[in-house]
């Protein structure tokens, strides 16, 4: 089985990125995000702190996407 994406568990993370197994996918999001000093906010309009650490689309515990601020 190949391995997963620490970020989407997509089973093509064949190589580390930023320290981390990722998918390629996550590593352009997260390089462009970093690269661009891009700020995002919750997509329903919430007051939720986004946390990247885990997946760019729980905010506070939920999954509701997120829009560039």
């Amino acid at each position: 089985m190949p391995p997963l994406c620490a970020v989407c568990e997509s089973p093509t993370a064949y190589t580390l990125h930023f320290g981390g197994r990722c998918c390629k996918a996550c590593a352009a999001f997260f390089r462009r995000t970093v690269a661009l000093d891009l700020k995002y906010e919750c997509a329903a309009g919430e007051p939720c702190e986004i946390h990247f650490s885990e997946w760019f689309f729980f905010c506070a515990g939920h999954i509701h996407g997120l829009r560039s601020a």
